[in-house]
């Protein structure tokens, strides 16, 4: 199995961190922020829709070596002043192309996850694990 997550700046922010290149004090909020971005992640991870993708990907690697999937964040409300919500899709990488599989959104005022049916363009509410959201929801309002 090989997944890779695709870093934006956060992501980086928070490996250099641990790592010790950025400072500890260097912005507590940003600590903040990853925090509640890997809550959601793992809420996504939760949910028995993204684990069918997975799946089926992770079965297709047995006769495909070259295929990796990966989890892109496409927004983030801490970021971005314009939209609320997290947005994920994943991603099939092949070596000559890539292929977005699935696109997903969590909602922190409803709290609320959805995945995106493309061909009725519309989000449709879908199971996680609901100790996530209760974590989320105590760290991150």
């Amino acid at each position: 199995m090989s997944i890779a997550f695709y870093c934006n700046w956060s992501f980086l922010w928070l490996y250099m961190s641990v790592l010790g290149v950025v400072s500890p004090q260097a912005d507590k909020a940003n600590l903040n922020k990853e925090q509640c971005l890997e809550i959601v992640v793992k809420l996504l991870l939760s949910s028995p829709e993204y684990q069918y993708y997975i799946t089926h990907i992770e079965k297709a690697q047995e006769t495909d070596a070259t295929l990796q999937y990966g989890i892109e964040i496409l927004n983030d409300p801490k970021e971005s002043m314009n939209r609320e919500n997290y947005s994920f899709r994943i991603n099939e990488k092949h070596p000559e192309y890539n292929h977005t599989v699935a696109w997903f959104e969590f909602d922190p005022q409803e709290g609320m996850l959805y995945e995106y049916n493309v061909a009725q363009d519309s989000l449709i509410p879908i199971h996680f694990d609901s100790k996530h959201l209760k974590t989320f929801r105590k760290k991150c309002k």
